[in-house]
């Protein structure tokens, strides 16, 4: 949506919500509102529809991230951990994934589980060779 790369937001709100009348049960239309409401800096707006899209595609990982991230963002710690434990479930190999969760751990104090986390991540990322993923978590382990 042209609108929403020049970063012309009301118009992209507008045309998302034009959209949403016309097809309210599409999840990519409620996504594109979501999107419009995060770019507006609208967290709790868009973790609405991201909900609504979520339900629908109960596998969208993407979703799932962008959710956990948005309500880490919020400081609701126990949202985020809840989406990036359901994340290590569906993706185990995803070293991300969990390096996310640590910090969150670190963050309210369970030092010991985040640093579990941190090494499995720090293996998982060894293998698959992610240098930038492995200096961020060598600066966390070094933070515990």
């Amino acid at each position: 949506m042209a609108a929403l790369q020049s970063h012309d937001y009301a118009e992209a709100r507008k045309m998302a919500k034009a959209l949403y009348q016309a097809a309210p049960d599409i999840p990519d239309t409620l996504r594109l509102l979501g999107l419009v409401a995060e770019q507006e800096k609208h967290p709790a707006e868009a973790l609405l529809y991201y909900e609504k899209v979520l339900k629908k595609n109960p596998d969208d990982l993407t979703l799932m991230s962008t959710m956990a991230h948005l309500y880490g963002d919020a400081g609701k710690n126990d949202q985020a951990a809840a989406f990036f434990m359901e994340l290590i479930k569906k993706d185990p190999t995803n070293p991300e994934n969990k390096y996310e969760l640590a910090l969150i751990d670190k963050k309210i104090e369970k030092n010991a589980e985040a640093k579990d986390l941190l090494e499995r991540s720090m293996k998982e990322a060894e293998t698959g060779k992610n240098e930038l993923l492995k200096k961020k978590i060598e600066a966390a382990l070094k933070g515990l």
